[in-house]
């Protein structure tokens, strides 16, 4: 088994137009969140409810990274290939700028997509044709206009050599060289050996169960 991770990226500098995205988010997800009891049709014994109550306080529980002076990175330990890309198309509807999200799993595939108002704006695949059949994915090919439109215009052929690379941990280098700023990077990493301390300082922990 590789590595796993997943995680959210912004270039915008309003923190609180992301904090305040969040907690409409989460509310919401309070309200459609269904009784255990209805749930199940059953009598929950109180210890095991227990236990998935306290299970599910890490999905209220993100960290927020100032990157750069203009990219917020978002990450949460409930963030995985799939949810990852569903959070990032919902936190696009409350703001007003593109949403990167970045989803690398088990060293054979590097997802990359950009949100905008709810939509995806564009979406790219860096992974073999053998893995691609084995896991049943269709084509994604990343559009060089909006990319270059999110990194910078300078990046170009740095760009156009990113979307021809199959491997998926050479692609997230390549990406990460490019953007400039950390996707090695998931939630449970933080007050870890993982990463180095002046990366973990640059996180700011936001518990919403509060």
């Amino acid at each position: 088994m590789g590595i796993k991770l997943s995680n959210i990226h912004i270039p915008t500098r309003d923190i609180k137009e992301i904090i305040d995205s969040l907690q409409l988010i989460l509310s919401m997800r309070n309200i459609t969140s269904p009784n255990l009891q209805d749930l199940f049709g059953l009598e929950i014994n109180p210890e095991f409810e227990a236990i998935l109550k306290e299970s599910s306080k890490s999905k209220y529980i993100f960290y927020l990274g100032q990157m750069r002076d203009d990219w917020i990175s978002i990450l949460n330990e409930g963030f995985g290939w799939g949810e990852t890309e569903a959070f990032g198309e919902e936190i696009s509807k409350h703001i007003n700028s593109p949403v990167l999200t970045i989803s690398y799993f088990d060293d054979d595939v590097l997802d990359l997509n950009i949100y905008m108002n709810g939509e995806l704006i564009t979406g790219h695949l860096s992974c073999t044709e053998g893995t691609k059949e084995g896991y049943g994915l269709e084509d994604k090919f990343g559009d060089i206009s909006t990319l270059s439109q999110l990194v910078g215009h300078q990046y170009i052929n740095d760009l156009l050599n990113f979307l021809e690379i199959k491997n998926s941990r050479e692609a997230l280098n390549e990406f990460e060289r490019i953007i400039n700023f950390p996707l090695w990077i998931k939630a449970d990493w933080i007050s870890t050996d993982f990463i180095d301390k002046d990366l973990q300082n640059k996180y700011v922990k936001y518990d919403f169960n509060k």
